[in-house]
């Protein structure tokens, strides 16, 4: 099921299970009941199909009618019911709606399906539950385009989400029915949240939600960043720990009371009893808590070890654990592309190991020590220490690979992070956290004095958090690794933990040889391409560009920057582009002009990467963002550079030349964008940032210079303003890319302006309709150009 899930996350099911029911139904045919390997290799085919074809169905299904999502890309005015308020984070948030009518025509018809909806200023509060009718421009969620991204829009299908809307304001939603009955878990987890933030300050409250009831409100940045440094994220959410203290403590509260009557110690078999009605309250702080992977991983086990009491069966991890793998994917197909389900599942693998190997290794550690034998106040403590360090160890071994795959962080302190911060926060904090959320309910007097306990213990875990994460190099970021070096990571930890003697030997020997070399290949590649590649990143409405010099130099030219800044750019397109490259370091930055669509993502950009100069055109501005930006170049050691026309630099063989701007005008910030022209092997590139008409007009009248170019980066998205027929005689390029965002509100590109280039008989390449582009010129100067959509290489020779 694994497998065939993984396989339809990857796209691959389209000839694989039509194969895999095929083989399957043959095998089962010719095992006719009498060779058991045939009849479970049969089985094996069709449940991997199964998984696969439904994981497919996930990101490509068949709506039915009156589904939100075959309605046009459009505004309608739509009732919907509140299926899950989200958190308020500065003043924003987001509701899913449950669609129920659409008003259109003077009619009204049927309507169902998800809508997901941003608020960029929230005021009123919203619950589950509520019936609520506004005006919503819908929109089919999409990927950027850019590798190495987080794909929101499969992340979205993942959730039957399909269709999402932006409103700036909640007054344009407006209740319309009366405020239905809330259910018991949803009143109970209000009253919790609410008792929460009552008696404590965030971020405090906030955290102890998280530890308590799973709530998703998103943590400050700051405070984020501090618990990833420190290794110690995992502690944020619901997962086994939790449950195994409600099921415990369920338990033997449970059998307590039942052994206080004679009859049922008579007649019933009291353990087998609590075990049994131990299960009801875990099933219901499950619900409680959300589930998500993690959560239900840890319900469905904890469930499997209570039939293993009732049933006189010994709980083996290995089968609870695949039964509670089985489950999660049978009810969210998709499931193994979530990055939850892989660390938890990992984590619990890795540990299982480790402690395997802990139980073989520690007695021999007590015969030699004689430990057993000793007084000292520490013997007592060695045994549960070395076995929590181990627990530790594996978890982190485990997940290392994943979390540096996904976040391209690994943290050294995690141990030591762990070791001391997971009692207090994880064990102490989730302890006083749940008696304080029972109080709520049930006791309410006793819910304000347990709350400031546990606020209290909070403010220790955050404070213990921030001191491990400043240490320095807590956390380091890398290049993402590829799946072959994480089958490296993961054979070098399944050595050490399950191999002996000679074999653990040869088989580390073995591996280190290969990451070496490895590592040898990697380092050629990314030191010496020995080729000119420019990829213009699909950012949404602004401009990035990634230029890879032919002797391993980088220069990034602007960075793009969405809304307000609550989605950065540069940490979540830039970023992940750069690291999925390779590329560690940054050697040249260049902000064309302040405006926050191009050099919105720049200062995380700066803060990661230090690059070595920053070019701009000396224009300021008094944005914050553009602030921070210069903040953090300064503080990267960087070079500032105020760059003008006639300005030339030869960098790994590339000849670089400033065609503007001559002269620094304040009044004109988009015809001061700085302007560049790139040449290597007879193939050029000119990168416009936004310049409009004058500035076009000032280019073509300098006699000076040559700006004939093999790739135009169209000025200005495509505007009005820009691309004069003048300036595309002058520059005569025979491809052109524009930046753009889908469907962008400003109606970028305008028509008229295609119509300009297609005229010209010019290549055009967008990014919101193509995503990334790529120009590669190559040693022999033979031309490549590439897109991540819809559009197949061309080969275009100098």
């Amino acid at each position: 099921m694994l497998l065939g899930d993984a396989t339809g996350n990857l796209g691959l099911a389209d000839g694989l299970v039509p194969l895999a029911v095929c083989v399957g139904a043959t095998l089962a045919a010719l095992a006719a009941s009498r060779y058991a390997p045939l009849r479970r290799w049969s089985f094996f085919c069709v449940a991997a199909a199964y998984a696969a074809s439904a994981a497919q169905r996930v990101y490509a299904p068949a709506f039915a009618p009156h589904h939100v999502a075959l309605l046009p890309h459009n505004a309608f005015t739509i009732t919907a019911i509140v299926a899950r308020p989200g958190g308020i984070v500065g003043g924003q948030a987001t509701l899913l709606l449950e669609a129920q009518s659409l008003q259109r025509g003077g009619g009204t018809d049927d309507l169902h399906g998800l809508i997901r909806v941003s608020i960029r200023h929230v005021r009123k509060g919203w619950r589950r539950g509520q019936l609520v009718r506004g005006r919503l421009r819908l929109h089919t969620p999409r990927a950027f385009g850019t590798p190495g991204e987080f794909d929101m829009a499969r992340h979205f299908a993942r959730r039957n989400v399909y269709v999402t809307a932006f409103l700036d304001d909640d007054d344009d939603l407006d209740l319309v029915g009366e405020l239905p009955p809330e259910s018991y878990i949803d009143s109970g987890r209000r009253r919790i949240a609410q008792a929460f933030h009552e008696h404590l300050v965030d971020p405090d409250a906030a955290v102890l939600a998280s530890l308590i009831i799973g709530d998703d409100q998103p943590l400050p940045p700051a405070l984020r960043q501090a618990f990833n440094s420190a290794g110690i994220g995992h502690v944020l959410s619901i997962s086994g720990l939790h449950m195994s203290l409600v099921a415990l403590t369920s338990f033997r509260l449970l059998r307590w009371l039942l052994g206080r009557s004679e009859r049922l110690l008579l007649f019933t078999s009291v353990p087998k009893t609590a075990a049994l009605l131990s299960a009801v309250p875990l099933v219901v702080y499950a619900m409680l808590a959300g589930a998500n992977a993690a959560t239900l991983r840890s319900a469905v086990m904890a469930i499997l070890v209570t039939g293993g009491i009732l049933l006189d069966r010994e709980a083996r991890l290995s089968n609870s654990l695949a039964a509670a793998a089985l489950v999660v994917v049978l009810l969210s197909p998709g499931a193994t592309a979530e990055v939850s389900f892989q660390l938890s599942f990992a984590a619990v693998l890795g540990i299982a190991i480790a402690m395997q190997r802990f139980w073989l290794w520690w007695p021999s550690v007590e015969e030699a020590m004689f430990l057993r034998l000793r007084r000292e106040w520490w013997v007592a403590w060695a045994r549960p220490a070395a076995a929590s360090l181990a627990v530790s160890v594996g978890a982190m071994s485990a997940t290392l690979p994943l979390a540096a795959y996904h976040f391209n962080q690994i943290s050294l302190i995690a141990p030591l992070a762990n070791a001391v911060v997971v009692p207090v926060l994880g064990d102490a904090g989730v302890i006083v956290g749940l008696l304080a959320a029972l109080a709520v309910v049930f006791v309410p007097a006793l819910a304000a004095p347990l709350i400031t306990v546990a606020g209290l213990i909070i403010r220790v875990g955050l404070r213990l958090t921030d001191l491990f994460a400043a240490v320095p190099f807590a956390a380091v970021r890398i290049v993402t690794p590829t799946w072959g070096e994480l089958g490296l990571c993961y054979a070098a930890f399944g050595c050490v933990v399950l191999a002996t003697g000679r074999n653990r030997r040869c088989l580390l020997w073995s591996i280190a040889v290969i990451a070496t070399a490895d590592v040898a290949v990697a380092y050629q590649r990314r030191a010496y391409p020995g080729a000119l590649r420019v990829s213009f990143l699909s950012v949404g409405q602004g401009d990035c560009a990634v230029l890879e010099l032919p002797d391993g130099e980088v220069m990034v030219v602007d960075g793009g920057g969405l809304g307000d800044g609550t989605f950065d750019v540069g940490e979540r397109v830039v970023a992940p582009f750069l690291w999925q490259r390779r590329i560690a370091r940054v050697d040249y930055v260049v902000a064309t002009h302040p405006d926050w669509d191009h050099f919105g993502g720049l200062r995380f950009v700066a803060e990661q990467f230090r690059p070595r100069e920053v070019w701009t055109s000396g224009a300021g501005s008094p944005r914050q963002g553009y602030l921070a930006f210069e903040t953090a170049a300064a503080e990267a050691g960087a070079l500032h550079l105020i760059v003008r026309r006639g300005d030339r630099w030869n960098l790994s063989g590339v000849d670089v030349r400033v065609v503007g701007p001559a002269h620094l005008d304040p009044a004109k910030d988009n015809d001061a964008s700085v302007v560049l022209r790139l040449e290597w092997h007879g193939t050029s590139v000119l990168l416009t940032g936004d310049i409009e008409a004058p500035a076009e007009a000032e280019i073509v009248g300098a006699s000076e210079l040559d700006v004939r170019s093999t790739l135009l980066k169209i000025p200005h998205h495509g505007s009005k303003t820009s691309s004069t027929m003048a300036f595309l005689d002058t520059v005569a390029p025979p491809v052109a890319v524009l930046s753009a965002g889908f469907e962008n509100r400003f109606g970028f590109p305008y028509p008229e302006i295609v119509g300009r280039y297609t005229a010209r008989g010019i290549d055009l390449w967008r990014t919101d309709l193509h995503g990334t582009v790529t120009l590669l010129v190559d040693s022999d100067g033979q031309v490549h150009l590439d897109s991540v959509f819809a559009r197949a290489p061309s080969v275009t020779s100098r």
